[in-house]
Formats: C-alpha cells, sequence, structure tokens
C-alpha cells in the first residue's frame, strides 16, 4: 500500500477498513485512541499525487431519517451529526453521519480515505479534551481530498467507550471552513484516554484500530 456539513446527532499510516462501517464492539482504551473514520469519494481529486488507499464506504442519498433532520442541516458547511443507531440509546452505540444540506459540493482534506473527524470528552475540569488523535503520515501519496455533493451524507459507526467516568461526549470535524461539532450525548470514558500514547505505543494504537 502506497504511502460538509457534517451531520453528527449525535495519520499516519493507511486505513485499512475493508469493508463498510459495522457497530463496534465496546472497549476500555489504555490510551488515546487512533481517530480512524474512512469514506470514498465519488468525484476524483484531479491534483491528488495517487497511490493512496480508496475506502469502499461511498455518500449516500438523504434518506428519511436525514430528511426528517434537515432543520439541523447548516445551508453552508458540512454538518456532523450523532445520534444512537436505532433501537439504542446514547450509552449504548452512536453512529455519526457527515452531511451536505448545502447547495455546493463540499470538500475535505484526508489521508488514505481519512477524514480529520476525532471524538472529544469533558475533562473532570469541564474542559474539551480530545480523546482520539491522528498520526501524520510519512508519505506524501496519503493525501488527498474527498467531495460530498449536495443531498449526501457519509455514515460512520463511533467506537463504543466504557469506563468509570461519566461525562459528556462530541465529535469534531475540521473543514475548509472551521471546525463542526457534533451535539454532545452522554457517555463513560478511562481517564487514560486523555493521554496521547508516546511514539512506541501510536503503532500500537493504529494497528489495533486498523486490524478491527
Amino acid at each position: 500500500m502506497s504511502c460538509l456539513f457534517a451531520f453528527v446527532q449525535i495519520i499516519g499510516v493507511a486505513c485499512a477498513q475493508t469493508q463498510a462501517p459495522a457497530h463496534l464492539p465496546q472497549v476500555k482504551p489504555k490510551m488515546m485512541r487512533y481517530a480512524h473514520y474512512d469514506v470514498a469519494s465519488k468525484i476524483k481529486d484531479s491534483e491528488a499525487l495517487g497511490g493512496f488507499w480508496i475506502s469502499p464506504n461511498v455518500s449516500q442519498k438523504f434518506d428519511e431519517s436525514i430528511k426528517k433532520l434537515t432543520e439541523a442541516l447548516d445551508p453552508k458547511n458540512l454538518t456532523t451529526i450523532a445520534q444512537p443507531v436505532p433501537g439504542t440509546t446514547d450509552a449504548d452505540q452512536m453512529e455519526i453521519m457527515v452531511a451536505n444540506g448545502t447547495q455546493s459540493i463540499k470538500s475535505l482534506s484526508a489521508q488514505d480515505s481519512c477524514i480529520p473527524l476525532v471524538q472529544e470528552a469533558k475533562d473532570t475540569t469541564g474542559q474539551w479534551r480530545p480523546i482520539e488523535f491522528r498520526k501524520q503520515a510519512t508519505c506524501g501519496n496519503s493525501y488527498h481530498t474527498v467531495f460530498l455533493e449536495p443531498g449526501q451524507f457519509w455514515k460512520l459507526d463511533a467506537p463504543q467507550n466504557s469506563g468509570p467516568i461519566k461525562t459528556s461526549l462530541r465529535y469534531a470535524l475540521t473543514t475548509k471552513d472551521g471546525v463542526v461539532y457534533s451535539r454532545e450525548f452522554s457517555g463513560s470514558i478511562q481517564d487514560t484516554q486523555f493521554i496521547m500514547p508516546i511514539p512506541r505505543d501510536i503503532t500500537a494504537a493504529t494497528d489495533s484500530v486498523e486490524k478491527r
């Protein structure tokens, strides 16, 4: 392997997921987790060097669940949406949707199809801090741009957290027009999730995500 109005009602190594997102098991991370959210672009990046990994997670047209929430869509930027998987609650399993409710094509920087989306949590002082990290790729071929057409969205699964600390969580998507946040939702985490892995542990953290 060679080196949006985001609707969420709710860097490094190449992504290695080989199928569309599946609901993830509950885990108890021992450190900050590698952010792994990959998407496929229907529009080709004509300026990319090529050779990056291409995700199979293609965008979908707005369905009824999205249409019911159109009042929450940003008319100027991507929207990030975090909501419970149907039949569950916030604490059970969340799913993420990055949606384009504008009238124009929106783009995001990507690294081997992974978009700049990370999960954040409030610490004991009430400050928002990331509990996921993005590792910088060393191969220029990994970098490219993904595009999302109007009326389309990507669906992603949110990793399940488990731990003794009850807190609020959210998702932060970095777009070319600023950071877009999802709604806050309740959950529990480990206090070690605020700790960035030391260099020798980053490979272990990324490898564990890629093999899931």
